[in-house]
């Protein structure tokens, strides 16, 4: 039986491999990420919606914005859930989970700057739009589209507030406006640091990946592995089942385990569990 769409994405987790460049990086991190930041935030601004009418009841916008994130964030829950055929080519195909964490991180920013600004920077409201803006450097994305999202989002908010007769004559809102400043000069150095530690460590693990890979293709060599039965070995390695290995290489089940059987035979062992563990023998030898 196939693992359900959750299990998928833990059982990754647990046997990952670094993809080849920095944005596919991102978008498996985005992929750990859009499942439960799609189910928090979907239920999280439910309750503010009717508290926005007992606060603001002549800001009739407001309620229909904050619902608006439950249903981007159940629409991106959807689309992360839905497999895409391996022959799209496209951006949105290959970095899926990257453009649904954008897209619903995107709105959660705009929207929240759009309701301040409405509200004509309520000190009440100020505070939560400050948590919002410290969220923005945790999800990983590319710097330009954390700049983009960052500018917008205070824009928005300093257009709409200007329009709408937004002053800070009293001490509460003095201190909102101070909270922003802060909250706004924390994320923008964090979006260049959280990135930079994301990329670093992303290429250390990479060179090491790349090194173990290389230790293994020379021991499959020695023992008369072939380029298929290498790729069968390196999947089997990543935890993937016989049924996922079918699904990955288009080669029937029979073949895939006729493929295991001379990989077992040529190496001496009877079982995926002795493979795996002799193979991690080998990566671990320095």
């Amino acid at each position: 039986m196939r693992m359900g769409k959750i299990g998928i994405v833990i059982k990754d987790v647990i046997n990952y491999r670094h993809p080849e460049t920095y944005q596919q990086e991102l978008n498996c991190q985005c992929r750990v990420a859009v499942l439960p930041m799609s189910i928090l935030l979907a239920l999280s601004w439910i309750p503010f919606s009717f508290l926005d009418r007992a606060i603001h009841p002549d800001t009739a916008p407001i309620f229909y914005i904050r619902w608006g994130l439950p249903v981007i964030a159940f629409i991106g829950l959807i689309f992360q859930l839905i497999p895409y055929p391996k022959s799209w080519k496209s951006f949105f195909a290959k970095n899926k989970s990257y453009v649904l964490a954008f897209l619903i991180m995107g709105y959660l920013q705009l929207s929240t700057s759009l309701i301040l600004g409405l509200v004509t920077a309520d000190p009440i409201y100020m505070g939560s739009y400050s948590s919002v803006i410290l969220l923005l450097p945790l999800l990983p994305f590319k710097v330009k589209h954390s700049l983009m999202l960052f500018g917008l989002s205070l824009g928005i908010f300093i257009i709409l507030g200007s329009i709408s007769g937004m002053d800070f004559d009293s001490s509460r809102e003095i201190y909102g406006l101070f909270n922003l400043v802060s909250a706004s000069g924390i994320a923008l150095v964090a979006i260049f640091i959280l990135d930079m530690m994301r990329k670093n460590h992303y290429l250390r693990s990479l060179v090491i990946q790349r090194k173990r890979d290389e230790k293994v293709r020379l021991f499959c060599q020695k023992y008369g592995i072939s380029s298929r039965e290498q790729e069968i070995a390196y999947l089997i390695i990543e935890g993937k089942s016989n049924r996922e290995i079918e699904d990955k290489l288009y080669i029937s089940i029979k073949t895939v385990r006729n493929h295991i059987y001379n990989i077992y035979q040529k190496m001496d062992v009877n079982s995926r569990l002795q493979f795996i563990n002799l193979i991690n023998n080998i990566k671990n030898k320095t």
